[in-house]
């Protein structure tokens, strides 16, 4: 399927997949062939858009998650990072063991404007689009799938570009285990 068609594809479904309690297929996923994969969709747009792009994965086991489901949480994530560059910019998507809270961590960084304290209460609250032409459902999307999992949508400031963090944080046995193993 052609890139654009595929993309389409993925927000037809996160539009169908909100208000519907469907059972996570859970199985182990790559954090860092996930984050290649999604990346490799949009780099056409990023790069038409002068967004240069950064991949940081760490050495990360596989997590246990529904891997449909996290990609369309990153894509949107990635949407969102792109329209925050209007003018081009840089785009940082990284993945990393938190071993302190045991979570698993993918994030996603723009060199945009960033995300204002003021805006980062009202999305954490209501995460529907601030976009004069989003439908609203991207956040709500990511909060969703992240909270499915046991896990969470954290907005922050990126101290590596100086626009906005976005981070899903997922809870993983996998990641406990790597603890352990590492002691």
């Amino acid at each position: 399927m052609h890139p654009a068609g595929e993309r389409l594809e993925l927000l037809v479904s996160s539009t169908l997949m909100l208000g519907a309690e469907q059972p996570l297929a859970v199985a182990p996923v790559d954090l860092a062939e996930l984050v290649a994969d999604v990346l490799d969709l949009m780099q056409p747009s990023l790069e038409h858009r002068g967004i240069a792009v950064q991949r940081a994965q760490g050495g990360l086991p596989p997590v246990p998650a529904d891997r449909a489901r996290l990609r369309q949480a990153l894509l949107n994530l990635v949407v969102n990072a792109a329209d925050a560059m209007p003018h081009g910019g840089r785009l940082l998507v990284s993945t990393e063991l938190d071993h302190a809270a045991q979570r698993a961590l993918i994030a996603v960084e723009d060199s945009g404007a960033g995300v204002s304290d003021e805006l980062r209460a009202r999305l954490e609250s209501d995460p529907r689009s601030t976009k004069p032409f989003g439908l609203g459902l991207g956040l709500v999307v990511c909060r969703d799938v992240a909270s499915a999992h046991g896990g969470e949508l954290r907005i922050e400031r990126s101290a590596a570009l100086g626009g906005a963090r976005f981070v899903i944080a997922l809870p993983s046995q996998a990641v406990a285990a790597a603890t352990a193993g590492s002691r």
